[in-house]
């Protein structure tokens, strides 16, 4: 295999794909409150169909609907419950697979977390292939893929300091926010006797 190899792999088009959509809050789905399956939600359903068409673009197969896996969570969470589930399914999986993620900042905001998450994955032969970017982790019994793998890394990575500054901002604004209250000293309204 070459080192400057990228994008979908051989091997790939005839794989089991496994999906993995997230969210980060209830906020985005707004509109989507009556619907309590989150694969009917209209913005995962948009995922979703970006990932097949990803896929399809790069002649490998559809994620089939048993094989979604849905998180509204923080991608800075390492404990989201259908994250792990498909981690735990791909891993339980006899055949090829791999996960499909619409990019890698779906996969997790925390370089680390997303790094240990992935690292059992590519010992097993399991890549996360993200559709967007036409990327791949590589693994370890198809091909590790390092250039590729560290561009995978590189958008986690800028999403997760994109997180830590909008948090910062977000904080800055609370504090200075109060700052500006605290000026104002609210008198007590007298009640009128009946």
């Amino acid at each position: 295999m070459a080192m400057r190899e990228y994008g979908a792999a051989k091997w790939m088009k005839k794989a089991k794909a496994f999906g993995y959509l997230r969210i980060s809050t209830e906020k985005q789905i707004a509109g989507d409150r009556a619907q309590s399956n989150p694969l009917k939600k209209p913005i995962i359903k948009r995922q979703m169909q970006e990932i097949n068409d990803g896929l399809k673009a790069n002649g490998l197969p559809a994620v089939k609907a048993g094989d979604w896996y849905v998180d509204i969570a923080s991608g800075t969470d390492r404990d989201r419950t259908q994250w792990l589930a498909c981690r735990a399914a791909a891993m339980a999986y006899a055949g090829e697979a791999f996960i499909a993620v619409k990019d890698p900042t779906r996969w997790g905001r925390n370089v680390d977390d997303a790094v240990e998450a992935w690292a059992p994955l590519k010992r097993k032969g399991v890549p996360i292939f993200a559709v967007s970017t036409g990327i791949q982790t590589g693994d370890m019994i198809h091909g590790r893929r390092p250039s590729e793998n560290f561009f995978f890394l590189l958008n986690s990575g800028f999403a997760a300091q994109t997180s830590e500054i909008q948090q910062e901002k977000a904080d800055a604004g609370v504090t200075k926010g109060r700052g500006c209250l605290s000026r104002y000293r609210l008198k007590p309204i007298p009640l009128l006797s009946a």
